[in-house]
């Protein structure tokens, strides 16, 4: 805690917490790195894998508990699918939750030992638990009187209970019908006394042995991430989520943080083909599978074949993870591969995106205007392909691997039909229009309200 230090800023102190993964951490860190540029001075709770990414823009981290070291290794063993999405919600998010809090807590009552009285606003993301328990009633950290602001960015799909839209999980188009809502119910009802009720049980125990007296048993775990917060912003344009009839007024679309400008890394190196891809002589197929699927056969190979016989194309394969290697020789002869690129490096010259339907994939081919081919099946990903192609941005395979021939009629078919491109285009208009920044700042502020700068909360 050495390396924090009295705010010279004006502004509101901000706490921002995220989980240990790249997809909860990664946009809390860009939109931490944006508001330090205006101004605020900005503390980060999260795994110590982040903490360099915090330091380079100005941050100051600070350590979650290390996860369980089996925890990888357990979690591929359970069958893919709900199975597997329950034995994530509980082992890493449940039941970090009171290590997470006292985490928390600590960073809480430093910062203001440092600035007594100077406001603290607690930002977190969605699947952090750490900070359920204090907006749920359990007792403030030392120094403080009031519970500080608490304000939720939510960086992944919305996955909070509605008549209008299945539960979060099988990916499941949304049907706001008479017929539809019928049928949500019944799913609703039926997740409810099966696999969400462990897990709901369990959230509650903990709840209620750290003194959330204030805590109410919701219908999914996912209701209480949501709305444990003083304000929850949604980080993707309105077009990208399904429409809900029952959205509560304390959660709030800003968009996703627009691309940075191409070469804003400094000394990054670009990759020996990058004249190729700058050129614009041929169209570029740009496919990843993430950083967890390694297992290249899956996708990023059969890509490269669909594509093969292609002559106007350029197909690269982005592994993923810096210093991965691909083992197949016989790669063809319009193929390139990278071990690490930035997508908003590349995605400006793509044509098409074909990725395993992670949520930041989805993100960074709608900014840049690039139409998309999903492909995935396990974690969240049925629920993120189904965001891509109900919002006509691209197409939905319904599977994890592919075969050479679906990945084909796929990509042909965005490169040929206009209505995705066009798609893209829009969203990503209507999402540069919002100033995601911009409005996450003014809520900011609005949320410390009659507090007011220098006000005491302690």
């Amino acid at each position: 805690m050495d390396v924090l230090s009295k705010t010279t800023s004006r502004k509101p102190r901000l706490l921002f917490c995220a989980s240990s993964l790249s997809g909860h951490a990664g946009p809390l860190i860009r939109v931490a790195s944006e508001l330090n540029g205006r101004g605020f001075d900005v503390t980060f709770l999260t795994g110590k894998e982040f903490h360099d990414s915090i330091a380079r823009f100005g941050g100051k981290p600070l350590p979650l508990p290390e996860i369980d070291p089996n925890f990888w290794s357990m979690y591929t063993k359970v069958a893919p699918g709900i199975e597997r999405m329950v034995f994530a919600m509980r082992n890493y998010f449940i039941d970090t939750t009171e290590g997470n809090m006292k985490s928390l807590y600590r960073a809480l009552e430093t910062l203001n030992s440092i600035d007594a009285g100077w406001p603290i606003v607690v930002i977190t993301e969605t699947f952090f638990t750490g900070s359920h328990p204090m907006y749920n009633g359990a007792p403030l950290p030392n120094g403080f009187k009031t519970r500080p602001p608490m304000l939720n960015i939510n960086p992944l799909p919305y996955s909070a209970s509605s008549r209008d839209v299945f539960p979060f999980g099988p990916g499941l188009a949304p049907d706001s019908s008479k017929e539809g809502r019928a049928r949500i119910a019944s799913a609703r009802e039926e997740l409810k006394k099966g696999p969400w009720k462990g897990l709901v049980d369990a959230e509650a125990e903990i709840m209620k042995r750290l003194g959330a007296n204030n805590y109410q048993a919701p219908e999914t775990i996912f209701d209480t991430w949501t709305y444990s917060h003083d304000m929850t912003l949604q980080l993707c344009p309105p077009s990208l989520e399904y429409a809900r009839s029952d959205l509560p007024a304390k959660v709030r679309f800003v968009g996703a943080i627009t691309p940075r400008p191409l070469g804003s890394q400094k000394g990054f190196r670009y990759p020996d083909f990058w004249d190729e891809i700058t050129s614009g002589e041929k169209k570029v197929i740009v496919t990843t599978q993430g950083t967890i699927a390694q297992d290249y056969e899956d996708l990023i190979l059969p890509t490269m074949r669909a594509m093969a016989d292609c002559g106007n194309i350029i197909v690269v394969g982005i592994l993923g993870t810096k210093g991965a290697t691909l083992r197949e020789h016989n790669l063809p002869a319009n193929a390139r591969v990278v071990d690490h690129l930035p997508y908003d490096m590349i995605l400006p010259y793509a044509s098409a995106f074909v990725f395993n339907a992670g949520y930041g994939g989805l993100i960074h081919g709608v900014t840049n205007g690039v139409p998309i081919v999903l492909a995935g099946t396990t974690e969240d990903k049925p629920e993120v392909a189904m965001r891509g192609e109900w919002s006509g941005v691209g197409i939905n395979l319904r599977t994890g691997k592919p075969t050479v021939k679906q990945l084909a009629d796929a990509i042909h078919r965005v490169l040929e039909d206009p209505k995705f491109k066009n798609r893209a285009m829009q969203i990503k208009k209507e999402n540069e229009e919002m100033d995601a920044v911009s409005r996450i700042e003014e809520t900011i502020m609005d949320l410390v309200g009659e507090r007011g700068i220098g006000k005491t909360q302690s």
